[in-house]
Parts: C-alpha cells; sequence; structure tokens
C-alpha cells in the first residue's frame, strides 16, 4: 500500500483491496483470504480478520469460522 501511495495508483489499489476483502454478518469482522506460496508446488490458504476495519462498500459473507459453529 505504501508503494501505491509514492506511484499515485492508491485509488485503483484501494478498489482492488476492496474486491478481496468481505464483511462477516455474523461476527461482523472484516475477513480476506491470505494464499502464500509455501513451496513450489502447494499453495497454503489463511484466512485474516480485521476487527476495526472500515466494513462500508464491502461484500457481505460468512467468515469459516462462523459457518464451522452453525454446523
Amino acid at each position: 500500500m505504501i508503494l501505491a501511495r509514492k506511484t499515485g495508483n492508491w485509488r485503483r489499489t484501494a478498489k482492488l483491496t476492496d474486491k478481496h476483502l468481505y464483511n462477516c454478518t455474523k461476527c461482523n469482522r472484516a475477513w480476506e483470504y491470505s494464499i502464500s506460496e509455501k513451496n513450489v508446488r502447494r499453495l497454503e490458504c489463511s484466512i485474516l480478520y480485521y476487527n476495526d476495519f472500515p466494513k462500508y462498500g464491502k461484500k457481505e459473507k460468512v467468515c469459516k469460522n462462523c459457518n464451522k459453529g452453525a454446523k
């Protein structure tokens, strides 16, 4: 994000970030999938949660933790 502000593309970066952030309707936290490359053959997927994050304009979707509690 810091590099985007230096280059002047911070508005475009913010819109791209909004595409990947969701607001959980049950726990009221913002969350996103974080995909990291563990090695060449395997990708590791985890979920990052944000407690104090502006939720205006974010898509609403129930997170995995809340889905596990519902089952």
